[in-house]
């Protein structure tokens, strides 16, 4: 074996996966994350650090767009896999993890080759698309643990311990109570904390990088840019009149609608000054499916997988695994006191963290009792087994971003996932639009 088919071998040995979940099908993305577990997928926030493309579940043609933009992102080699069926995922994924080391040239799918939009080779049964590895030996050795305090992961790991995963690594659980180190810590080495899943106060986690899968701008904001278009399509920057009266540029932005730790389809345009949310107003709306009646049946473990959202989105990596874990046994074996005795420890780690109180507190309350972010992710951990996450209607979380950076504008998304069944008439509000 030579050096290129080595290197090629042990990079696919932890596939980078970038995961695009159609709404309605979280069962197909919960047995994506179960493979990652299993096989030592690392789950990325970013195009630029995946090599492999996983769409789980039937998507829109909108969002078919945007898996296709996210194509087009990711360096080569590469390799696509789409899936919309529960009974197959692991034998479809493995099969593509074998041919991201497959030394053949009939099996690569680079970025550079001509006229390749979703891959040159033809198509396999299953919706799998051959490719190939991209290959980071810096990212891809065994020992690479997202949950390092000094990793440069953008997502949340995919196991705690650091070692190659076995079958029987995946069923241990980070001690959540003996961690000393709060998602504070856990990233003290990047810049950009004093902003308030894992992606700006964390500019490591939270930047307009992590953007994936957004269109042009100026297709999206709704005034004209004609004349004001910068290449690639970006939109160059009016002027206004800030809440001072200065006039200060206007940079439109778009969230969505694919992003880590954000609702699939979620499409949101912003008008920013400076660093400060001016104006937002949905463009795109998730759409409602078998999901909703999903997650309705197993209302412990939904309100884990928001916990999961709002922890990585604050790179709280462990607390992620961690709940990650519960949220899976609760799937399998439903509320037992083991996964109640979980959430209790995680509530207390999350209740002694300086930071994620910090963070959390005060944003975005809703209500005549003022409940915000900090009080919803406690409320989540709580030991009530039949309340259902914390929703609200689109329109309430729009006018709950203005005038936060965007780093906030997206933990008050986690922290209120938008309710699918009221969002498309926008008629059930939560209350108002206060910091």
């Amino acid at each position: 074996m030579g050096l290129r088919s080595s290197l090629r071998w042990w990079s696919a040995r932890r596939p980078h996966v970038l995961l695009i979940e159609a709404p309605g099908a979280p069962e197909v993305r919960l047995a994506v994350e179960a493979w990652c577990q299993e096989r030592g997928g690392v789950r990325v926030a970013t195009p630029a650090d995946a090599d492999l493309l996983v769409v789980a579940g039937t998507i829109t043609a909108d969002l078919t767009d945007a898996a296709a933009e996210l194509w087009r992102q990711m360096p080569g080699p590469r390799a696509r896999v789409d899936i919309d069926r529960t009974d197959c995922p692991r034998e479809m994924l493995d099969a593509a993890r074998t041919r991201l080391a497959d030394s053949g040239p009939g099996a690569r799918d680079d970025e550079w080759l001509a006229g390749n939009d979703r891959g040159g080779a033809p198509t396999y049964a299953g919706h799998a698309e051959p490719g190939d590895t991209h290959t980071d030996p810096g990212q891809m050795h065994p020992g690479d643990d997202r949950d390092d305090p000094n990793a440069d992961g953008h997502g949340p790991p995919t196991k705690p311990d650091g070692h190659e995963p076995t079958d029987d690594s995946t069923r241990h659980a980070p001690d959540i109570e003996s961690d000393t180190s709060g998602p504070h810590d856990d990233h003290a080495s990047h810049d950009g904390h004093t902003d308030p899943m894992s992606n700006t106060h964390h500019t490591h986690h939270i930047s307009h990088s992590d953007n994936i899968g957004h269109t042009s701008h100026a297709d999206h904001m709704g005034h004209d840019m004609a004349g004001t278009e910068l290449p690639a399509g970006l939109g160059m920057a009016d002027r206004a009149a800030d809440r001072d009266g200065l006039k200060l540029d206007v940079l439109p932005v778009m969230l969505g609608p694919v992003m880590a730790y954000w609702p699939t389809g979620l499409a949101v345009a912003l008008k920013l000054q400076g660093d400060v949310i001016q104006q937002a107003a949905v463009r795109g709306r998730p759409e409602a499916g078998p999901g909703q009646r999903f997650w309705e049946q197993h209302p412990v473990a939904s309100r884990l997988d928001r916990v999961i959202d709002l922890v990585g989105l604050l790179g709280w990596d462990t607390a992620a695994v961690y709940a990650r874990m519960l949220r899976d046994r609760a799937l399998a074996a439903g509320a037992d006191d083991r996964v109640l005795e979980g959430m209790a420890k995680l509530s207390r780690r999350a209740r002694r963290s300086p930071f994620v109180r910090l963070s959390l507190r005060g944003l975005a309350r809703v209500g005549p009792e003022g409940v915000d972010a900090y009080d919803r992710l406690l409320g989540w951990l709580a030991a009530d087994t039949r309340s259902a996450p914390y929703t609200a209607d689109l329109d309430t979380t729009c006018a709950l971003m203005v005038g936060r950076d965007i780093a906030e504008a997206r933990l008050v998304v986690a922290s209120m996932p938008p309710d699918l069944e009221s969002s498309a008439e926008s008629t059930h509000h939560l209350g108002g639009g206060g910091r």
